[in-house]
């Protein structure tokens, strides 16, 4: 899955760790075997990592992830668009999909700054 923002709407200064939530659910959860998420974002048509990590499944459904950033990487620029990768590794058959929860009661979402909980 690709997720973008829309444009930011002025110059981001991002907190030293920033923290990914995701409310995920594989199905059927028995074939995979991890999942990579790519954070970063894109200006001017270039592509820029902010980091990325793999994590194992659970049965919970919920997954967070920790990226450290450099003091270099922590400014995102005014009409950029921040772009999250999920990628499920399987390990074969049976393939299926993948929920993707956002909604109120299970609100994925990726916290930039540090006065946010």
């Amino acid at each position: 899955a690709i997720l973008e923002s829309p444009s930011t709407p002025m110059n981001i200064t991002l907190a030293a760790q920033v923290k990914i939530i995701l409310h995920l659910r594989p199905n059927p959860p028995s074939s995979v075997k991890k999942i990579n998420v790519t954070l970063g974002f894109r200006n001017n048509e270039t592509n820029y990592t902010l980091g990325e990590g793999s994590i194992n499944i659970n049965s919970q459904g919920e997954y967070t992830l920790c990226i450290n950033l450099l003091e270099n990487q922590r400014h995102i620029p005014k009409n950029s668009v921040i772009v999250m990768k999920i990628l499920v590794i399987l390990d074969g058959p049976p393939y299926g999909t993948l929920f993707f929860y956002y909604g109120p009661d299970k609100p994925s979402r990726v916290i930039l700054y540090d006065n946010e909980s």
